[in-house]
């Protein structure tokens, strides 16, 4: 897998053709209910799914796929043990940067955790090849997505149980089911790893958590109403407008405030290209919703010295900032992240230090991931690039 892969921006909060696609209005991508003949018995079924809403500290749904894709099939959740259920498609470009994220904490909680994938929403109207994509992709990611895959298929089961009933509307959408087989979680793979590691150590609150879910319910008006306008401001092509809507979005909090923020500053970076403002705004993140989201951090610092992007290189201090306060959160174990720092180092001239970082890189990497920050690290230690131009391409 190509290293920029695993920090580029999250592909969903981008420009649509019919005006901006957000996380919380995903949902305009998901495949479309068959017509026709079959419309009167997926209603009565859908009827029955909108009354009964899923929440955290509710039992969690059974897991009901067409068929696993790797790994041993979950045909309940064992008494004492932890469950991961994470929802995503092969066209999902976030599920893709989560699949790295998902396969670490597999191996980190080994015995104690079973993460499953569960692939939805692949196609519009599922047909006998709609299978096969999911097959095909998983087949490709090889020992990258190493933890058990699941294909919901065209009865949409697993849809309805944890997707619907709980009102997500983008993914990945990951769900943490405790050793009770209540749900501990609901939201973006990226931020579950403190509650993960909550309810595996036993110190996770569960009433807390649904009184917090709940507080976050009660502002679902608000959040779809400021949606709402900012989808309106950007199909009119009201940008500054928007953005100041995303300002009071975010403010709202919420699972989709991050992939929303994420949106203002590739807008910024991208779309405007300025890049001071930008980097300003990536600092205010990182001391603010995304202090303790490592992948979100990480995503920020690497976009800002991507040797192959286009932000302008002259916010290394700004970018060096963020990259380390994602090692810190990450604890120095993930290899991508500290490839990232290592880049700042390299950018800002100080070739010794992004040297040491580099191998720190290479001594947690694994396979592929390793593979490329060796060869990072043997293009640093060659000096080949010009000595005037260390930010050039590897």
């Amino acid at each position: 897998m190509d290293r920029n892969v695993l920090n580029r921006p999250l592909a969903c909060v981008l420009f649509a053709v019919a005006g901006f696609a957000l996380p919380a209005v995903a949902q305009d991508t998901k495949p479309a209910e068959k017509p026709a003949e079959k419309a009167a018995e997926p209603k009565k079924e859908e009827a029955k799914t909108e009354s009964k809403k899923l929440v955290v500290g509710m039992d969690a749904p059974k897991v009901d796929v067409e068929k696993f894709l790797k790994g041993d099939a979950v045909k309940e959740y064992k008494k004492g043990h932890v469950y991961v259920v994470e929802f995503w498609a092969t066209w999902c470009g976030p599920c893709k940067v989560s699949i790295p994220h998902l396969t670490k904490l597999q191996k980190e909680y080994k015995d104690k955790a079973t993460i499953i994938g569960v692939n939805v929403w692949e196609d519009r109207e599922y047909s006998a090849s709609t299978i096969t994509k999911a097959v095909d992709f998983v087949k490709e990611m090889g020992d990258e997505m190493n933890y058990t895959v699941a294909f919901d298929g065209a009865a949409k089961k697993m849809d309805e149980g944890f997707m619907k009933a709980s009102g997500a509307r983008g993914i990945p959408t990951a769900f943490i089911v405790d050793q009770n087989a209540k749900i501990a979680y609901i939201g973006h793979p990226s931020k579950l790893d403190k509650v993960l590691k909550e309810v595996i150590d036993g110190t996770f609150d569960m009433k807390k958590a649904t009184e917090d879910a709940a507080k976050s319910k009660a502002n679902e008006g608000k959040a779809a109403e400021i949606m709402a306008k900012m989808e309106k401001a950007m199909g009119e092509g009201k940008t500054d407008e928007a953005m100041k809507l995303v300002d009071d979005y975010v403010a709202l909090g919420g699972d989709m405030a991050s992939g929303v923020a994420q949106f203002k500053f590739n807008y910024l970076a991208e779309e405007k290209s300025d890049y001071k403002a930008a980097a300003a705004y990536a600092t205010q993140l990182a001391e603010g919703i995304f202090k303790n989201d490592q992948m979100m951090l990480n995503q920020l610092s690497w976009t800002m010295v991507d040797p192959e992007g286009d932000f302008e290189k002259k916010y290394y201090d700004e970018a060096m900032k963020i990259a380390q306060r994602a090692v810190d959160v990450s604890g120095g174990k993930d290899a991508a992240i500290l490839d990232t720092l290592a880049r700042c180092y390299w950018g800002k001239g100080d070739k010794a230090k992004a040297i040491e970082i580099q191998k720190k890189a290479v001594a947690v990497g694994e396979g592929e991931m390793k593979a490329q920050v060796e060869e990072t690290l043997k293009e640093y230690e060659s000096d080949g690039k010009d000595a005037n131009n260390p930010d050039g391409t590897r």
